[in-house]
């Protein structure tokens, strides 16, 4: 499964609270608003394809990002509720590109509580997960952006 080019405008409350904490950091911003003290993160990453993100805090991780790349984004891809985000990072300097899956999920209070990163390629496997997450949270949603790209089904009975 591809990523479209151009990605839908997806948004929710995780996706704007990402990209104002991508803004903080950007702008030099020490303190990661918006996300719990031990958040958790999980790596589904298939190899050793980019930089490892066990043990070291969010905001130092994020940190080593900018000096590493300079430039950081989001991309929403899906979207469930207002508490889970699919979204596809980007890091670039130069020459020099990053890509990976992450889904973000948030707390009731509506902080970052944890994320599970997916190869840039893996959208199958990230698009499973998140519909396991939204089933786990019961959260309701339809996201129609999304039910009319797929392809429909019929049945005859």
């Amino acid at each position: 499964m591809e990523i479209p080019e151009r990605a839908l405008e997806l948004e929710n409350n995780v996706t704007r609270l990402l990209r104002a904490v991508l803004a903080n950091f950007a702008s030099g911003e020490a303190e990661p608003a918006g996300v719990v003290e031990n958040m958790v993160r999980v790596d589904r990453r298939r190899g050793e394809i980019g930089p490892s993100f066990s043990g070291i805090p969010f905001d130092e991780t994020v940190r080593e990002y900018y000096q590493a790349f300079g430039i950081v984004t989001i991309e929403p891809v899906a979207v469930r509720g207002e508490r889970l985000a699919l979204v596809r990072l980007n890091a670039s300097a130069d020459n020099m590109t990053f890509q990976l899956l992450s889904i973000y999920e948030s707390d009731e209070a509506g902080r970052i509580r944890c994320s599970v990163f997916f190869d840039h390629d893996n959208l199958a496997s990230a698009l499973e997960e998140l519909d396991a997450s939204c089933s786990r949270l019961q959260l309701s949603f339809v996201n129609v952006r999304e039910a009319m790209s797929r392809p429909r089904t019929t049945s005859r009975r």
